[in-house]
């Protein structure tokens, strides 16, 4: 280290009487000790011109210094209500001393400087032939700034850099009513403590603080006295050195916009004892070194009132250590407000009996967060924790005497199996952490009221002894009404036999019938799972739990006419049975049967096949759906062009799943080749393409059983299909036509879960029909068509479970009569061409089954229907034809009907 002489400027400070009295200042040079004795009603300038070198500065040419030289020697103190000041801001550089004060205010003196200062105290000067030669830290007490007694004060008002020097010095001290305010930017660093305030005494830091202590503490607070600090950072590097504590009744600390930090072995952020109260508002505190002993926040109590209260306000407080709230014996409160957290490596909050019962109110409040555990130690059966949680959350497990009260959307995050005291929730949550390693968790209550949703784990399988799921166990009562959401950890696919799942276990009373409902829908394969209270023997009223049956609905009792009296004298005949005729309540019936409990998507997965080959024979038709009758029309043509829209609508109950289907689409057709026999017989052969539509509404009688809603959903289908046609006109009206088509179909399923399934289809149709005469212009014609439909479906899935598409077979057969005009004279010039149309129709083959999650289920579709309708064939031109069709059908088992319509024209070049 070296240094440089420098010459300075005289000293130019203005003493000012403040109250009658004398004071003195002193002033050293660089070998002498000079004192200045003021009378009251004088001020006295006091110039020395000083050559020295200096330690840790460098102070420009032409500016002063104050140096005390020797032992307990003060550089500048103000006494008996005098006050120091400066004449020409600025004008004094620097303050140093050994082992006094730089700077003593005392018994209502006041020193004010305003321009930029270093103080330093601890520190040592030689000099050689009249000049300070050099100067280093002496270790001794000294101190930079002292404010001590009623009305004394000491204001920087602008930047300062403070250095105190030795492990028992402080920077600043603040004592018996005493006043320090450093307004400007400043720096203080000190081997011991850095901001001592006592006694009633006030330290106040209004901007940009940079603190450093290397052994001691940041802050040192007692009895009475006040610290507050805004803006700036503040850090202890020793071994076992708190950053900030405060002992003493009305003893607190504010800190605003601060970053405060601990780097050393064991040290504490903040420790609060003896009705201290501690600040943070919107600034950090963080301890750096991780081991047993260092929190960010230390409850200690050795004095004889045993409390304390820690404000924090849009600040976080972490640590790498064991603790983040440690609290010894005594009633401490803890407010975490504004956005604030609490982070822990292990315990956030930990009460500790050791010594005695340890009491804690914590309250979090809005969107504030504690990360870490708590724990109540069990050594004090009076410790307990009192935490209450106003929207915010909570992650960690809990453990111990603590009463939780979680409101307005507030949230734990349970991370482990937890026991606690009471859990009193208000539309708030408690989540279960995902099992690892197959371990699921309990939280064990003695008390659980209000209202709050639980979100547990659990493996859908049997349950019983095989049960792997999270648990809520209440050992003494519970009341309110509580949501149950369930997580889907496995699906084996297996049912629930027994009791099934146990969820939830209360071993005292339940004050609520209604106490659990669950908040989702639970569903494995093809199944819903519902919520019992109670064990199915009865023995156990109070548990609950999770099985895929419907629960029970029992009618209530009926209760019979009451018998009148008979007349007075007169005795009624008895009709055999016993009893008097009296109000007799007859006994509860037994349940009905449940129904099997398909999840909400089952009832459109299974409809898709069917909708799908529903749409190919509406799309396949019959020749005069597709055509008219045009026929005689079109003969002496080669080519013809033809389109045709056609829907249909029906409405089918299918036992307890209903279904209404829309069909929609649009068919284009062209003849691409065309001859005539020796015998009159018309072949004509050619291609279509459709585009269509189906839209079905899927419902589910099923749930109405357990209250839920009977609509499930619906299936939306685009189809694209490519086909050909084969006909063969006979001269006395016979005819056969063959038609083959395959279709794409895109299925969207739209229910609680959507999902998308790809299928291809084939259809092989064969017609045939003759008409025979009923008088001249009439006719009836028998009909007859077989179809064949290959239907291929992809497997899918959605978020319960795999769908296994199939191959599908399935027949149609078709057996009627047309009955049309068909006009003997003047054919030429016929126009209209009307007909009635009567069918019986019957599938060959039941409705595909569909395996759900490794389930077959079908819905029982009728498979035989009448249809009867109208048609007309119009000819509007020589080259062009109109034609209309409409149906409706009816199920002879009676739960399928509907309606269809098209309408087509043609074109003939």
């Amino acid at each position: 280290m070296s240094f440089v002489n420098m010459k300075l400027n005289p000293l130019s400070i203005m003493i000012a009487k403040a109250i009658p009295a004398i004071t003195f200042v002193t002033a050293v040079g660089y070998n002498s000790i000079a004192q200045a004795f003021v009378l009251p009603s004088t001020a006295e300038t006091i110039s020395t011109n000083i050559d020295l070198n200096m330690y840790n500065a460098i102070i420009p040419s032409g500016e002063t210094l104050i140096i005390a030289v020797g032992a307990n020697h003060n550089a500048l103190t103000a006494n008996n209500g005098y006050r120091i000041y400066e004449t020409t801001p600025g004008t004094l550089s620097g303050i140093y001393t050994n082992s006094g004060y730089g700077i003593n205010a005392n018994t209502g003196g006041n020193v004010t400087f305003n321009g930029d200062l270093i103080i330093t105290s601890g520190v040592t000067t030689t000099n050689s032939n009249g000049l300070i030669t050099s100067a280093s830290p002496s270790g001794d007490s000294g101190s930079a700034i002292l404010a001590d007694g009623l009305n004394s004060s000491v204001l920087l008002g602008k930047g300062a850099t403070i250095t105190s020097y030795g492990s028992s010095s402080s920077a600043v001290i603040a004592s018996n009513g005493g006043d320090v305010a450093l307004k400007g930017n400043a720096t203080i660093q000190s081997d011991g403590i850095s901001l001592w305030a006592h006694d009633t005494g006030k330290i106040t830091l209004d901007n940009n603080v940079s603190t450093v202590s290397t052994s001691g503490s940041v802050i040192d607070v007692q009895t009475g006295a006040i610290v507050s600090v805004t803006g700036g950072s503040m850090s202890t590097q020793g071994i076992d050195a708190n950053a900030v504590n405060v002992d003493g009744t009305n003893s607190h600390v504010k800190l605003t916009g601060v970053s405060l930090e601990t780097q050393g072995q064991g040290s504490k952020a903040l420790v609060i004892s003896n009705n201290g109260t501690i600040d943070v508002i919107n600034g950090s505190v963080n301890t750096k070194v991780g081991d047993l002993t260092s929190t960010v926040a230390l409850f200690n109590d050795s004095g004889a009132v045993k409390s304390g209260t820690l404000n924090v306000s849009q600040s976080n407080l972490n640590t790498s250590g064991t603790h983040g709230i440690y609290a010894e014996e005594g009633s401490w409160t803890v407010n975490l407000d504004n956005s604030s957290t609490l982070s822990a490596a292990q315990n956030a909050i930990y009460l500790s009996g050791a010594t005695g019962p340890s009491v804690v109110n914590f309250s979090a409040t809005n969107q504030s967060v504690i990360n870490g555990n708590l724990m109540v130690d069990p050594a004090n059966a009076a410790s307990r924790l009192q935490m209450t949680m106003d929207q915010s959350m909570l992650t960690g497990m809990a453990e111990g005497n603590i009463d939780l009260t979680a409101n307005n959307a507030s949230r734990w995050n349970m991370t482990e199996s937890s026991q606690i005291n009471q859990l009193a929730l208000l539309n708030s949550s408690v989540h279960f952490a995902a099992p690892v390693a197959n371990r699921y968790k309990v939280l064990t209550i003695n008390n659980l009221s209000g209202n709050g949703t639980f979100y547990i784990n659990t493996e859908l399988n049997e349950g019983g002894a095989n049960t792997h799921s999270d648990l809520i166990h209440v050992t003494g009562n519970a009341s309110g009404n509580h949501l149950l959401n369930i997580n889907i950890t496995a699906n084996n696919r297996t049912q629930t036999v027994d009791d099934g799942i146990k969820v939830v276990q209360i071993d005292g009373s339940s004050l609520n019938t209604k106490l659990f409902a669950l908040d989702n829908e639970v569903s494995i394969g093809a199944f819903d799972y519902y919520l019992f209270e109670g064990s199915k023997d009865g023995a156990d009223t109070n548990d609950w739990y999770l099985r895929n049956e419907a629960p029970p609905v029992v009618t209530p009792p009926v209760t019979p006419p009451v018998t009148p009296d008979p007349p007075t004298g007169t005795t009624p005949e008895s009709d055999g049975s016993s009893g008097s005729g009296s109000n007799v309540t007859n006994p509860l019936p037994k349940p009905a049967p449940a129904p099997t409990p398909y999840r909400k998507e089952v009832p459109g997965y299974i409809a898709g096949p069917y909708v799908n080959m529903l749409y190919g024979y509406q799309t396949v038709g019959t020749l005069h759906e597709r055509m008219g009758d045009t026929q005689q029309f079109a003969r002496g043509y080669d080519d013809k062009t033809w389109g045709r829209y056609g829907g249909q609508h029906l409405e089918s109950k299918a036992g307890r799943f209903n279904y209404d289907i829309d069909i929609m689409f649009a068919q284009f057709g062209r003849d691409l080749y065309q001859s005539e026999t020796a015998a009159g017989t018309l072949i004509t052969s050619g291609a279509t393409v459709t585009l269509g539509r189906t839209q079905t509404d899927t419902r589910d009688k099923g749930r109405a059983y357990v209250g839920d809603s009977i609509h499930t959903g619906g299936i939306t289908t685009n189809a694209y299909s490519l086909g050909g046609y084969y006909t063969r006109y006979a001269q006395d009206g016979g005819y056969i036509d063959a038609v083959t088509q395959f279709t794409y179909y895109d299925n969207h399923y739209n229910s609680r879960y959507d999902a998308d399934q790809k299928s291809y289809g084939l259809i092989l149709s064969l017609e045939g029909g003759k008409p025979y005469g009923v008088t001249d212009n009439w006719k009836i014609e028998p009909q007859g068509q077989i179809v064949y439909q290959l239907l291929k479906a992809e497997d899918f899935s959605d978020k319960i479970s795999n769908i296994y598409g199939d191959s599908h077979n399935t027949g149609l057969a078709r057996a009627g009569v047309r009955f049309f005009r068909d006009q003997v004279e003047d054919k030429d010039n016929e126009i209209f061409k009307p007909y009635l149309t009567l069918d019986a129709v019957s599938s060959l083959t039941k409705a595909p089954s569909v395996n759900v999650g490794g389930t077959n289920v079908r819905a029982d579709f009728d498979s035989s229907w009448w249809q009867g309708g109208a048609g007309i064939t119009a000819n509007a031109a020589k080259n062009t034809s109109f034609y209309l069709d409409v149906k409706y059908l009816k199920s002879f088992e009676g739960d399928l009907d509907g309606y269809s319509a098209h309408l087509g024209v043609q074109g003939r070049f």
